[in-house]
């Protein structure tokens, strides 16, 4: 059941923000306690909290909650649900809500109060914490976020599913198209599969600066036939993101040749026909160049 705290401060009407200032006004020990009813709540299973957190005023108050996220009490709120027993499922969420709703969005400075409780669960041998949920979830994504503060300099692509800080680390410390182009191959790998949670921010770093992906594309085309999802995604990249010429024309000879030799699972991904369509796109503008020659 809902505390009086929440019934009295959380609207039932989740497009209202009016109660926002309010919530601004909240003394730290009484926000605090507003927290650690409102983090679990937003990190339920089966996409209802999800839903909820991207309402206008959830959105807010998260937004209220990293501004604050620094005050003692609030960072004790945060740490206590980070630390707690991880024992079913509905508990992994709680405690991955913390991490993503709160910690992992704020700036490399105001995660550093959270450091030692990082530390803490990071190693779960040390804490006890042997069990599957806690090992295979929790600790890999304390440790991204240990690596992203105590290496300032550092960037990298994603190393498992739930890496959210690689994406980030791209996000704000890779700038120019030199330096994304160590990285496109591991993120064009991640592009295998659109069901991955890395695949679309990946796609999203590479399409920063899409020129820089074709040539390794071209490359996969040639060594890695027979993955028809991966190619159908990779065709799509390139259809959505570099614009129609000479860079299309030097990938030309794999993508004919995926309707002209099928190998693999291609058949079953249609992927002849996804190529057909990245053709019929160059055709016209190859049809459209000829127009301009001839006026």
């Amino acid at each position: 059941m809902p505390s009086a705290l929440f019934d009295k401060t959380i609207p039932r009407d989740l497009n209202d923000i009016s109660p926002i200032a309010s919530l601004e006004a909240l003394d730290t020990e009484t926000f605090a306690t507003l927290v650690t009813e409102v983090i679990p709540r937003l990190s339920r299973r089966g996409g209802v909290g999800a839903a909820e957190s991207k309402t206008p005023f959830y959105t807010k108050f998260l937004d209220i909650v990293q501004r604050r996220a620094n005050e003692p009490a609030v960072v004790s709120a945060i740490a206590a649900i980070i630390t707690q027993p991880v024992n079913s499922e509905d508990d992994l969420h709680r405690v991955l809500g913390a991490l993503h709703l709160v910690v992992c969005e704020l700036p490399e400075d105001q995660i550093l109060p959270y450091r030692e409780t990082l530390v803490a669960v990071s190693d779960p041998d040390a804490e006890g914490r042997g069990d599957r949920l806690f090992t295979g979830w929790v600790s890999p994504q304390a440790k991204d976020l240990l690596r992203f503060v105590d290496r300032r300099d550092e960037a990298w692509v994603s190393e498992h599913k739930a890496d959210y800080m690689g994406t980030r680390s791209l996000r704000e410390r890779v700038r120019t198209a030199r330096e994304m182009r160590p990285f496109v191959h591991d993120l064009l790998s991640w592009l295998q599969d659109g069901n991955w949670p890395p695949y679309k921010p990946c796609e999203e770093q590479l399409a920063r600066f899409p020129q820089i992906a074709v040539m390794p594309i071209q490359k996969i085309l040639k060594e890695s036939r027979g993955d028809g999802g991966w190619i159908n995604n990779l065709l799509r990249f390139v259809q959505d993101h570099v614009p129609v010429g000479r860079s299309w024309e030097s990938i030309y000879p794999q993508v004919k040749a995926l309707i002209d030799a099928p190998q693999g699972d291609e058949d079953e991904w249609e992927t002849a026909e996804c190529a057909q369509e990245w053709l019929d796109v160059l055709n016209r503008w190859r049809s459209s160049q000829e127009g301009l020659r001839c006026a």
